[in-house]
């Protein structure tokens, strides 16, 4: 019998009752035979046709649209690790199965983060997300976001430590996984720009004026974003 309070105090368990509650939870909503988004069938088409053609640098089969003549697969390694579920499974099944991995990572992920930091409730800020009807919709989805998420909270961390190599490389991966990459450089201006404001609070304290307040902020920040592992 597992008490409480040691329940509390472990971590790994925490972790992964959050993790098989989440891949519970989508595989519940996974469990329609149907999609509930059309270009969920442009992404498991895509990948099917990765794994038979190779590299598509040409989409003629949509002649309505701007991918006739301007073709760029931006979601090229999110449609790379679909391979597999659509290849091994029916598409539509093997597409709801790899949501259903990439939803639990991310949600597992911001457990994850906030334990490392030792937020108090860390546990229970998780389940607190699936009361978000527009969240786990994206989240449910046979598209990118999911993957997406769970790739920005790694990079906050890998930021937030001032793990460059690692960003580095992090980075260069989610460019060729979604189309929403320039989401990491905000990511990274807004987490220095924080730790600035974090630095400064003691200076403003002692700020008698507005002008004074502000010329101090500014200065900061700007040295906080000239240090050379923030650039």
């Amino acid at each position: 019998m597992i008490s409480l309070k040691s329940f509390t105090a472990n971590p790994k368990k925490q972790g992964l009752l959050v993790l098989i509650t989440a891949v519970l939870f989508f595989s519940w909503l996974q469990a329609s035979p149907a999609l509930a988004d059309p270009d969920s069938f442009y992404h498991l088409k895509l990948a099917l046709l990765i794994e038979e053609k190779g590299v598509i640098q040409n989409f003629p089969w949509l002649q309505a649209t701007v991918l006739k003549d301007n073709f760029v697969d931006h979601h090229f390694l999110y449609h790379v690790l679909l391979i597999p579920f659509v290849t091994i499974f029916n598409p539509v099944v093997g597409g709801k199965i790899s949501q259903v991995i990439f939803a639990s990572l991310a949600v597992w992920l911001i457990y994850w983060l906030l334990r490392k930091y030792r937020l108090k409730g860390a546990f229970f800020y998780p389940f607190l997300l699936f009361s978000s009807t527009i969240l786990v919709s994206r989240l449910s989805l046979v598209k990118a976001p999911a993957l997406s998420l769970a790739i920005l909270i790694l990079a906050l961390y890998l930021v937030m430590n001032k793990k460059s190599s690692w960003l580095f490389f992090l980075s260069f991966f989610y460019v060729w996984t979604y189309g929403g990459w320039p989401m990491i450089l905000v990511l990274t201006v807004l987490t220095i720009a924080g730790e600035g404001f974090f630095l400064l609070s003691d200076k403003i304290g002692s700020c008698r004026t507005r002008a004074k307040i502000i010329r101090e902020s500014i200065t900061a920040l700007v040295k906080n974003f000239l240090r050379k592992e923030n650039l």
